[in-house]
């Protein structure tokens, strides 16, 4: 998607989107482990895409290696 076309994400939209608390995502950014926020106008928001490719960045869990739980 260009970002003429982008959707614009709120922090609230990146929180439900990503699982992640507010706080952490702005000390991810701070860190550069996660996508920069923009300006518009008064208003901080993300391009939907650059969220889109981090969580696509992010390692598969692998559940074949997980040892399964104890049934009681």
């Amino acid at each position: 998607m260009n970002d003429m076309t982008d959707r614009l994400l709120t922090v609230a939209d990146v929180v439900k989107i990503t699982s992640k608390p507010r706080t952490s995502v702005y000390l991810a950014v701070a860190t550069g482990a996660f996508p920069a926020p923009r300006k518009s106008g008064r208003r901080t928001v993300w391009l939907a895409s650059e969220i889109d490719a981090w969580m696509a960045s992010l390692p598969r869990a692998d559940i074949a290696m997980r040892k399964p739980v104890p049934h009681a």
